[in-house]
């Protein structure tokens, strides 16, 4: 027993030590592995719920960061993940370690059980030995008394009995008769009794061994338990200073590149504050001259051949960048590179731009519709179909989806103008 655990934990630890963290893993791989196949079910449906939450999150966060470019935002977003990254890791990190500390606590009883029992074959090897010896001696007593009948040199009770001469010598011979086989009696008991003293000892001796032998065999187990748990716990220590590290240096990076994002927000505003200039002029003409191109078949249309699916809604959050409140002018709608893009409603393509912030954009003048001026701009297009003064209606390929200018991925931004200003569109589709 003594060379396993020599063996296992020589580095720096006592013996006793050694054997509690060994039979503190096996404890705890025993409980690992009793976990009903339902928890694990479950527990691999809860990673997969977060996959998806996170999955959700990081596109949320990258339409959130509408206004500057890809690369900034790139940045950024592994900022963000690293950051969300280290609580995981540390809470990992606290679980097995809590786990290694319970276990530990736990080895005492098994490690006090060990020790009692090879206690017990001790003590026993040494009752057995001693057992022996008083065996030894009640045969040897028992061997002697039978070679002396043999030869005649001692005599049975009877003999003493039979060959009295006289009635006081009867009497003398068979009390001595009576002592006699009182002492060959107790001889042959203490030697019977001796016997089965020993053959107890002896399967006891027996069944400790065979329970060491089985501890030992657990201990041999558990050492690499025990050492498969110690690399786990090193390594999650590893990744956790490695994310550490990680996410400071990203800070750094990002903090040397945040006032550039911010410049690249405020050119965006001004491009939109610059294009809504132009646009009210159009809105006043389309209300003077009452002009109208739509011609029934509803109000609007989806700009896209696949079902819409909202990746950002229009309306102001508190920009990732900048820490304050921003209006996200349009809807983004989730869409492929190269996905072909329509015109929302019959209408006179009234400017196509190419904008640093927005990229490749068009606008569209729908004209006047139920009193009101309305004109739409499809952004961040990586191929336009349309020219100024172009005729428009439904069936028309305004584009295709792309990533121009300041976007983080293929989507399609839209943005809706009522009289001037930017309304939600989802309330109009």
């Amino acid at each position: 027993m003594g060379k396993v655990w020599g063996k296992r934990w020589s580095r720096g630890a006592s013996t006793r030590r050694g054997r509690r963290r060994l039979v503190g893993a096996l404890l705890a791989g025993a409980l690992a592995f009793s976990v009903p196949l339902t928890a694990v079910a479950a527990d691999r449906d809860d990673v997969v719920a977060r996959q998806k939450e996170s999955a959700a999150r990081v596109e949320k966060l990258k339409s959130d960061l509408n206004g500057i470019d890809s690369k900034l935002a790139a940045v950024y977003l592994e900022l963000d993940s690293l950051k969300a990254k280290i609580p995981v890791a540390q809470s990992e990190l606290d679980a097995a370690n809590t786990k290694f500390e319970a276990a530990t606590r736990q080895h005492q009883v098994a490690a006090d059980q060990l020790d009692s029992a090879q206690a017990e074959r001790t003590r026993l090897e040494t009752e057995v030995a001693a057992a022996q010896e008083d065996q030894k001696r009640a045969t040897d007593a028992i061997a002697e008394l039978a070679r002396q009948m043999y030869r005649g040199e001692g005599s049975s009770p009877l003999t003493l009995a039979m060959t009295a001469q006289s009635t006081q010598e009867i009497g003398d011979r068979a009390s001595a008769a009576e002592t006699l086989a009182r002492s060959q009696n107790r001889t042959m008991e203490e030697a019977r009794t001796s016997q089965v003293v020993e053959q107890n000892r002896v399967e006891r001796q027996k069944a400790v061994t065979t329970r060491i032998s089985a501890l030992e065999e657990k201990a041999r187990t558990a050492a690499e338990e025990a050492e498969s748990a110690k690399a786990t716990a090193e390594s999650k220590v590893a990744e956790l200073k490695d994310l550490k590290a990680q996410a400071d240096a990203k800070a750094k990076e990002w903090d040397s590149k945040k006032a550039a994002a911010a410049k690249q927000l405020d050119a965006w505003q001004a491009e939109y504050n610059s294009m809504t200039s132009k646009l009210a002029n159009i809105d006043a003409a389309n209300r003077a001259a009452g002009t109208v191109y739509a011609t029934g078949g509803g109000m609007f249309t989806s700009p896209l051949p696949v079902p819409l699916v909202v990746t950002s809604s229009y309306g102001w959050r508190v920009h990732p960048v900048l820490g304050v409140k921003k209006l996200h002018n349009g809807t983004d709608f989730a869409a492929a590179c190269g996905t072909l893009q329509y015109p929302i409603a019959p209408g006179v393509v009234s400017a196509v731009t190419n904008e640093v912030a927005g990229g490749n954009v068009v606008y569209i003048n729908h004209g006047m519709i139920n009193g009101h001026s309305w004109i739409s701009a499809h952004v961040h297009l990586q191929k336009v179909d349309v020219s100024v003064g172009q005729r428009v209606d439904r069936s028309t390929v305004v584009g295709e989806t792309g990533a121009t200018g300041y976007a983080t991925g293929c989507h399609l931004h839209l943005t809706l103008m009522r009289d001037g200003a930017t309304v939600d569109p989802m309330a109009y589709l």
